[in-house]
């Protein structure tokens, strides 16, 4: 029985302590709370100034400042970067005070957070670029080239493509490179073939 009268003396000191503080808080001036609030904003600490724009809407629901501090949650969540936040607190706005003074930044205010939101839902897209393809004359030409051929077919073949350098598929540095290369051919067969003998008979 002594344990039950203790606890229940205990909950009745812990909830009058409570009620007590919330007293302190109410006697509190509405343009405190909002001062205060400003001086958090300014600073950069948005959640404590967010708690005393809120507290001021709580404990005066009737003051002119209710207006201004709903405004200045949503402002303090835009800067957070807490976009969906910051949407339901201008529109709360607008819905409780549709003569307030700042109607015009609070459609602003929604505006960008709508705009946000929808970059943070559909980021760009990354597409690679496409890449050119590849001429497939130019490759076999590639192949045909590095692949070693009987001379006879390495002239008949030079010759061809002498006759097709001089159209504009193929332009001037390619009909050089392949007059060059026929030359040099004709040389390196010569040479292989060695010193003409005679027959002295």
């Amino acid at each position: 029985m002594r344990k039950w009268v203790g606890a229940l003396i205990l909950i009745t000191f812990i909830l009058s302590g409570s009620s007590y503080s919330q007293g302190q808080q109410k006697t509190q001036d509405s343009g405190e709370l909002y001062d205060a609030g400003m001086a958090f904003f300014h600073k950069a600490r948005y959640e404590e100034a967010i708690d005393r724009f809120s507290k001021l809407i709580l404990f005066f629901p009737t003051s002119k400042l209710n207006s201004y501090s709903r405004f200045m949650i949503g402002q303090c969540y835009l800067k957070m970067r807490k976009y969906e936040e910051a949407l339901q607190q201008f529109e709360l706005y607008l819905k409780s005070f549709p003569d307030g003074d700042r109607i015009n930044e609070a459609v602003k205010g929604i505006e960008f957070s709508k705009e946000k939101l929808k970059e943070k839902a559909s980021p760009p897209p990354r597409t690679p670029q496409p890449s050119a393809p590849e001429d497939p004359k130019k490759k076999r030409d590639e192949v045909n080239l590095s692949t070693p051929k009987p001379s006879s077919l390495v002239q008949a073949e030079s010759s061809t493509r002498l006759v097709q350098a001089g159209s504009d598929e193929f332009g001037a540095n390619q009909y050089w490179f392949l007059l060059l290369q026929q030359s040099l051919n004709i040389d390196q067969r010569r040479c292989n073939r060695g010193p003409q003998q005679t027959d002295g008979r």
